[in-house]
């Protein structure tokens, strides 16, 4: 569902520039309790070549938040139909097995001996090939960037159900690197959220992008910094409540190279 967000932007003195858009979303909107403000914040350095996304968000009812960025990227240039040739590293040891309803079903399993180890950098198209979820090959999967604090590898341990989002809003750690090797360009992404999403375009059918290009099946690839998904029907993720009184601190950086 679309939304109107207000918005704002900032030439910085040391000449980054940032877009501030807020929103606030009643209590009952899409059926969630609390006045939930929130404001996202993205802030371009070219001295540095990086993104900065900041998400915050408060509330005046325990509610459910979990806020990402669904933004889609191609290395070689988004009229390059494939992500196929792009090399992927993950920071993460384990990853959430999902029912055939595409949802977690609540363990943690480690990302070794599978296809979706990317704990050094590896081509997608392995990955892809070997990854099946309802006859579409694909990977759309979270990757446990942070484990719950008292988890064991079954997930079965205790959560960190702090109230805070389930993330350390002062602890940024490097969380994945995209590289396209032909075009020399690669991305790093740091976050302080605990999970990230990570989906291989595997339903585009088409969808038309800029200068008419159209994005199919695979031509690009989603990096999503998030809570792990589905938490409130788990007591062993991390929690994915908002208190009134908390704050909700999502940031996530990403960090733009070439060879």
């Amino acid at each position: 569902m679309q939304k109107i967000w207000k918005a704002s932007t900032t030439l910085n003195d040391d000449g980054s520039e940032q877009l501030e858009l807020t929103y606030l979303s009643a209590h009952g909107e899409e059926s969630f309790p609390g006045n939930l403000l929130v404001k996202a914040t993205y802030k371009l350095d070219c001295k540095d070549d990086q993104l900065t996304l900041t998400m915050n968000a408060t509330t005046d009812a325990t509610t459910i938040v979990n806020l990402t960025n669904h933004a889609y990227f191609n290395l070689a240039g988004h009229q390059s139909a494939s992500i196929n040739e792009h090399k992927l590293q993950m920071f993460a040891s384990h990853y959430l097995p999902k029912t055939s309803s595409a949802v977690p079903d609540g363990t943690v399993a480690p990302v070794a001996l599978t296809a979706l180890d990317f704990s050094s950098p590896k081509y997608l198209k392995g990955a892809i090939g070997m990854v099946v979820e309802a006859g579409v090959h694909g990977i759309d999967h979270n990757f446990c960037l942070k484990m719950a604090a008292g988890a064991d590898n079954d997930g079965k341990g205790g959560a960190d159900n702090d109230g805070k989002g389930g993330a350390d809003s002062d602890e940024i750690r490097h969380a994945a690197r995209l590289e396209d090797e032909i075009s020399g360009r690669a991305l790093d992404i740091h976050t302080n959220q605990p999970g990230m999403q990570i989906y291989t375009g595997n339903y585009l059918d088409g969808l038309s992008g800029k200068e008419g290009v159209k994005y199919r099946q695979h031509s690009c690839i989603a990096l999503e910094p998030q809570l792990w998904p589905d938490a409130v029907h788990h007591a062993n993720f991390p929690s994915m409540l908002l208190r009134a009184g908390e704050m909700y601190k999502h940031i996530t950086i990403y960090k733009f190279s070439t060879k």
